[in-house]
């Protein structure tokens, strides 16, 4: 796997979403395993995947994860207002996401997460649109991604 360019497409994401963090992840044995994050103002690469180490995200008991392996983009405005929003959430401190499905043949095998963690977000709509499209040109074109289950 190429984590240049993985890193590469998350900063890409970022610029287009103005997000306070971008993260990959896979997902194998119903949970999420990190991959790469652009930096991110209130945690190092390090802790971020120490919380999810410490955490354990099932993505079969949380709400808008089931959405994601569904093939939805899930968007949350305010984490603090939305009853899909998991106690991980408030953990990780985010006041806004937006979660896009990795999908590879079909199947969801990862996903990217763009968090606002300063302050609730809105998200417009094009901007996701353009970023689901650099994800689906990332994946078809480079063939980055390779499936671990």
């Amino acid at each position: 796997m190429n984590i240049l360019k993985i890193k590469e497409l998350l900063n890409e994401i970022n610029n287009i979403l103005k997000v306070d963090s971008v993260g990959m992840h896979e997902i194998y044995d119903d949970r999420l395993h990190p991959l790469s994050t652009t930096k991110n103002p209130f945690c190092s690469v390090e802790e971020w995947k120490a919380k999810h180490e410490k955490f354990k995200v099932k993505v079969s008991q949380e709400a808008s994860l089931k959405r994601t392996m569904n093939k939805e983009i899930v968007c949350i405005e305010d984490t603090s207002k939305d009853p899909e929003s998991s106690k991980e959430f408030f953990e990780f401190g985010i006041k806004s996401l937006v979660v896009f499905p990795i999908i590879k043949n079909d199947t969801v095998i990862g996903l990217i997460t763009c968090i606002s963690i300063s302050k609730p977000r809105i998200f417009e709509k094009e901007k996701i649109v353009q970023v689901e499209n650099k994800i689906k040109e990332f994946i078809e074109n480079k063939e980055q991604i390779k499936d671990n289950r």
